[in-house]
């Protein structure tokens, strides 16, 4: 129970590390489209 409770607490942070990288890799993306 308490290592389920534990993944679980885990997940968010996760996600939202996946967010912020996905964020970046789009800027990063966007700022090549635009010097090209």
């Amino acid at each position: 129970m308490t290592d389920d409770g534990r993944q679980r607490s885990g997940w968010p942070e996760m996600i939202t590390g996946l967010q912020s990288y996905i964020l970046l890799l789009a800027l990063f993306g966007l700022s090549l489209g635009l010097l090209s």
